[in-house]
């Protein structure tokens, strides 16, 4: 449930980070409640987020809660960039993760 998802995120998404894109697609198969396993170095599929952060240690926080939600697994950090906007550093990054199918 998309809606669950969502707000879950909300709930843990630190005061110092903003998202600038959020991508989600729903499992495979909605019926199946298995968790897609992966290949090693394969990379996650259902939740990209693109965000900025002051700091790598907001990366790291954001990491570390996303990976408490029952609906993700497989919680990556695809990339991350520290650049100077203004007088203020920003950390950009990119994180996946795979969502859970649906349980009856």
């Amino acid at each position: 449930a998309w809606d669950r998802v969502l707000r879950n995120l909300s709930l843990v998404l630190p005061g110092d980070v903003w998202l600038s894109t959020l991508s989600a697609s729903s499992p495979a198969s909605p019926a199946s409640a298995a968790v897609p396993v992966l290949a090693a170095g394969a990379t996650p599929t259902g939740l990209l987020l693109n965000g900025y952060t002051y700091s790598q240690q907001g990366v790291a926080r954001l990491l570390s809660r996303l990976e408490v939600l029952p609906d993700l697994t497989n919680v990556q950090l695809q990339n991350s960039s520290q650049s100077l906007i203004a007088t203020q550093n920003i950390v950009q990054f990119v994180i996946t993760a795979s969502v859970r199918g649906a349980t009856s």
